[in-house]
């Protein structure tokens, strides 16, 4: 069985499956990034919490860049991902 950022491709996926191991994959690959920028309005937070805030972060702003390719995030599409990855790119 070969998993990759919690998709199965020895087995049938779905652009949402998609979608979301595009999300967790951006997520973990800026994880520092992330750590760094956002230390400062989690002062208060539990770690749990600090982990949801990014979380929050990363999906706020892939549903800004469905908006910016006129896409849909809750029914992607192959093209519209791909749109998708050439916006996390930039």
């Amino acid at each position: 069985m070969s998993i990759i950022y919690g998709v199965n491709t020895e087995e049938r996926f779905t652009p949402k499956d998609v979608r979301d191991a595009i999300i967790l994959c951006f997520t973990q690959a800026h994880k520092k990034a992330l750590d760094d920028t956002l230390k400062d309005s989690a002062s208060d937070m539990t770690m749990a919490e600090f982990e949801e805030l990014k979380k929050i972060n990363i999906l706020q702003m892939i549903h800004n860049y469905f908006e910016e390719i006129d896409g849909d995030y809750e029914n992607p599409t192959k093209e519209s991902l791909i749109a998708i990855c050439d916006k996390l790119a930039e």
